[in-house]
């Protein structure tokens, strides 16, 4: 909508970056369209995926890390299995077919989590990733932080608050070409803007606002 307004204010049209892993709607996308076209609502399914597998978050050697893995194409599955090091497990037939993996997930997540448990998850990543297999690190509240990759979105922005000084919120998760939105102000507090809500929109004049406030209506 700002991208519309700028196109009309100044009959030129802007650049919009906008992430759908910052926005979340990515998490949404097959829910959405599910029920778009077909009017069927999705209910919880854990991490399984109905057309992927392997597809889901496994853990890794180390206190609490974990990584997510996607692989969908035959050609992933193969670089899936080169990564593995061409285990033994990866020929059975139950695996020779998109189907039969999803049909035998459980088992066949079993032999992935045996994999990634002894493996720190950086090892993990390099060798997926290395095979063109979809893998993520599952960040935690602290390493999202640090992360180089939304630093460098800068997704992270901190603000002065009046009580509790400086904060981190997370950011606007557009990006505009030559308008990037900002958190300019924290929440207000509360009965921060009586005087300008009362006052000069609603044209109250100041004995009925300090009535009010007497009276505990506003506060």
């Amino acid at each position: 909508m700002v991208g519309l307004y700028h196109r009309e204010i100044t009959g030129r049209g802007t650049y919009i970056d906008m992430s759908q892993l910052e926005a979340s709607l990515a998490c949404l996308g097959e829910a959405i369209m599910e029920y778009e076209m077909n009017g069927r609502l999705l209910g919880p399914r854990g991490n399984f995926h109905r057309s992927q597998a392997p597809y889901g978050i496994y853990p890794c050697k180390g206190e609490d890390t974990w990584v997510a893995i996607s692989v969908d194409s035959e050609e992933e599955w193969e670089g899936f299995v080169r990564a593995l090091g061409n285990p033994d497990w990866a020929e059975n037939h139950r695996f020779a077919s998109k189907e039969g993996r999803l049909k035998n997930r459980k088992m066949l997540d079993a032999k992935l989590k045996e994999w990634t448990s002894g493996l720190v998850r950086e090892g993990v990543l390099s060798k997926l990733r290395a095979e063109g297999v979809a893998a993520t690190p599952v960040l935690s509240i602290e390493e999202q932080y640090e992360d180089e990759h939304f630093r460098e979105r800068g997704i992270h922005q901190r603000v002065m608050h009046p009580i509790l000084g400086e904060v981190t919120f997370f950011s606007v998760p557009w990006h505009l070409e030559k308008a990037q939105g900002t958190i300019r102000r924290p929440a207000p507090l509360l009965g921060e803007h009586n005087e300008y809500i009362y006052g000069e929109i609603l044209g109250l004049c100041q004995e009925e606002i300090q009535r009010l406030q007497s009276e505990k209506v506003i506060y």
